[in-house]
């Protein structure tokens, strides 16, 4: 038997010759650019916007959490008229501190776990 006897499993590969090896350069370079493009570009554009919104979403949820805080402290100092005052004027801001703490202790143990893999 003959090598072209033979016969090879799966697809049969051709290879054509190309006239022009200049036209094959561009084309090689065109499709390195868009597949660099595809790969690298891209996927920062899109990292980008999700670290833009987890910034404008971090500053919301600062800003939020300082005007609870105020309101906390107020509604405290108002509310207990003149027996916080003078030498016990630092029981709201306590208080305050541990509303806040409990907000972020509360946040914390209901996160999501995350596994690695």
């Amino acid at each position: 038997m003959s090598d072209q006897e033979l016969e090879h499993p799966g697809p049969t590969w051709t290879v054509q010759q190309s006239e022009d090896l200049g036209t094959d350069v561009a084309e090689f370079r065109e499709m390195l650019t868009a597949y660099v493009k595809q790969e690298t570009v891209e996927p920062a554009k899109a990292l980008g916007r999700y670290v833009g919104v987890g910034v404008a979403a971090s500053a919301l949820f600062g800003m939020a959490a300082f005007f609870l805080a105020l309101g906390v402290l107020r509604l405290v100092q108002n509310e207990t008229g003149e027996h916080l005052t003078g030498n016990l004027s630092w029981i709201p801001y306590l208080i305050t501190v541990i509303v806040l703490l409990a907000i972020a202790a509360g946040a914390w143990l209901t996160r999501g776990r995350r596994t690695r893999g």
